[in-house]
């Protein structure tokens, strides 16, 4: 499989010759496969959020390469000012970024600075906006004048709407309700179906992770501690407790059943995957 993303023993360290000196990453190495969903886990400070601004051209390593398709994104200036058009950064709570007199305008914002004509630029936002489920008549509002979940599709359409090769999200969903996570990752889901998108998601949610990833890259302390499959990453139980990570609920229930005797299978990641397992196994009727 190709990789999409390629980093090659970086280093970052914040406050270097400080008191406040805090190496964020230390010599990590991992790959991101083109074409799936990897979810990146690990706890505030470990390290996540810095190697995402990396990937987007904002952090310039101290040591070792960010290698996005085939090319080293900071061997020179020209490579770096492409990254951000070639790997699409959505922060934690990208609303706060929103400024434009209306949803349209706001969502419009990066294809037009990409010289794009007017007849283009409009079938991009079009298309951003219905992956995201903004309907047409949110368009004409103002960004300010819309729900906080509104917002948060708001500007996520506007870096779909630039059509990156790989889309990074910081905690997309955070903050949000149950019904608006599903809406905002549902969307993506959508988005990542139709275009065949790489896409690399920070989250705290093990259930989202479950849900949604390919592939899992665990951080602790600004080292890549674990890297594989979802299912490779979730059975290794102690180790991801041992940095104070649980499984899924749902994971964790089933493998108590397990334990009980309930023939339940061990590697079950969601609600839809324990329902049709107890389906089967009990010779249960349609859901």
């Amino acid at each position: 499989m190709q990789n999409a993303i390629t980093v090659q023993n970086v280093t970052y360290v914040y406050g270097e010759g400080t008191p406040f000196r805090v190496v964020a990453l230390d010599n990590v190495s991992l790959n991101i496969e083109k074409g799936k969903l990897t979810g990146i886990i690990g706890h505030t400070g470990s390290g996540k959020s810095t190697l995402l601004q990396m990937l987007n051209g904002l952090v310039k390593p101290d040591i070792g390469k960010i290698i996005v398709g085939e090319d080293d994104i900071y061997s020179n200036k020209k490579l770096r000012r492409e990254a951000a058009f070639r790997v699409g950064l959505v922060f934690q709570y990208p609303e706060y970024q929103l400024f434009e007199d209306t949803v349209r305008k706001d969502i419009a914002f990066g294809p037009k600075n990409m010289g794009l004509s007017d007849e283009e630029i409009e079938t991009r936002v079009k298309e951003a906006a219905a992956f995201v489920g903004l309907s047409e008549e949110i368009l004409e509002k103002s960004p300010f004048d819309i729900s906080g979940g509104q917002k948060r599709r708001v500007a996520i359409a506007g870096i779909l709407a630039m059509k990156p090769d790989i889309l990074v999200l910081d905690e997309p969903a955070s903050g949000l309700d149950p019904i608006g996570r599903r809406e905002i990752f549902g969307g993506l889901e959508n988005y990542r179906n139709a275009t065949g998108t790489t896409m690399v998601i920070v989250s705290h949610s093990m259930e989202d992770m479950a849900r949604y990833a390919d592939d899992l890259i665990v951080f602790e302390n600004g080292k890549v501690i674990m890297q594989g499959t979802k299912q490779e990453v979730f059975a290794k139980e102690k180790e991801l407790r041992a940095i104070g990570l649980e499984l899924p609920q749902i994971t964790r229930l089933a493998r108590r059943l397990s334990d009980m005797g309930i023939s339940v299978s061990r590697d079950i990641y969601t609600v839809d995957e324990a329902l049709d397992a107890l389906l089967s196994a009990y010779g249960g009727g349609d859901k």
